[in-house]
């Protein structure tokens, strides 16, 4: 039986050195340089996509952050602007993420995520905004890494695409 809608969907990005302690965009905001710099200097950024809505099971897809914003905020918003179910596999892990739509939501379940389900065009507007979000943050952070950027950017055409997709709801900013 489907969950009430309660509310709106967010999603957020949230960065992690060791898939266990995440630190949210909030946190990031106002984070001390050093950690900025830590994350400057890694070579790829770990962290994870959280789906909340109030009244429903949240999700946490975690995984490398480019490829996941390419595959689940983008790709995925895209493939279901069309009717299709989607299939996000991980990059850095084993296992996959299914989203299906279901008359107006789209659940979401796979591996090690719960199942939920949320409504379809705001959680498709909620994703590629954070995609963005994402990709500005990484594109100033990693600013003197061109090897980054050169993903963020190939990433980043994917996320045209999802915009474009998200008049299937006529969902705007």
């Amino acid at each position: 039986m489907p969950e009430e809608y309660a509310g709106p969907v967010t999603v957020a990005f949230a960065v992690t050195f060791d898939f266990s302690r995440f630190y949210t965009e909030a946190e990031l905001a106002v984070a001390a340089p050093e950690l900025l710099d830590d994350i400057r200097r890694a070579s790829t950024i770990d962290g994870s996509i959280d789906i909340e809505s109030p009244g429903r099971t949240g999700v946490r897809v975690a995984d490398e952050l480019v490829p996941c914003v390419q595959n689940l905020c983008f790709r995925a918003v895209a493939t279901l602007s069309t009717g299709n179910p989607a299939e996000v596999p991980y990059f850095a892990r084993q296992g996959l993420v299914s989203l299906t739509p279901v008359g107006d939501e789209t659940e979401i379940a796979g591996d090690r995520v719960d199942p939920a389900r949320y409504p379809t065009g705001p959680l498709c507007a909620a994703l590629v905004a954070c995609g963005e979000r994402f990709l500005d943050f990484a594109r100033t952070l990693k600013s003197g890494d061109g090897d980054y950027l050169a993903a963020v950017e190939d990433a980043a055409q994917y996320g045209t695409i999802a915009e474009a997709g998200l008049v299937t709801w006529e969902v705007y900013d």
